[in-house]
């Protein structure tokens, strides 16, 4: 049977299955690394938050993840705030075939594009991508 233990930290609640107690090592939510789990594998999981700001107007721009020994993306999503239509979203926005703001991981970076005869760069803000990833070596 799993043991179950409360963090409290002020009005924030982590409900944890970790009989060790090494809560020293559990954050909430964070920009660095952090090991949260094990993978399918066995491979330790962890999770990077990575911030990219706005998406440029009619093109595309990378952004260093600064991830090191990548192995596997397991999964990500990111979200933005447009400040025209006044509202938050998360994953890619397709208005058209033609008007477009997506992001793409790779080993390196992010690849933000904004596409369309729109002024992303200026209307776009607070870009953060969450990275659940794998490494080569722990």
């Amino acid at each position: 049977m799993a043991q179950y233990n409360i963090l409290k930290k002020g009005n924030n609640i982590l409900v944890v299955d970790n009989p060790n107690k090494e809560y020293e090592k559990l954050k909430l939510y964070s920009k660095e690394e952090i090991i949260i789990g094990k993978w399918f594998d066995g491979k330790k999981l962890y999770r990077k938050i990575v911030d990219f700001g706005s998406f440029p107007s009619n093109g595309q721009r990378t952004v260093n993840h600064n991830i090191l020994n990548l192995s596997e993306i397991c999964w990500f999503n990111y979200s933005w705030y447009d400040t025209a239509d006044n509202k938050y979203f998360s994953g890619p926005r397709i208005d058209s075939s033609s008007v477009i703001c997506k992001v793409a991981v790779n080993n390196t970076s992010l690849i933000i594009e904004g596409l369309g005869n729109v002024a992303w760069a200026d209307r776009t803000t607070g870009g953060k991508c969450i990275i659940y990833y794998t490494k080569t070596a722990n």
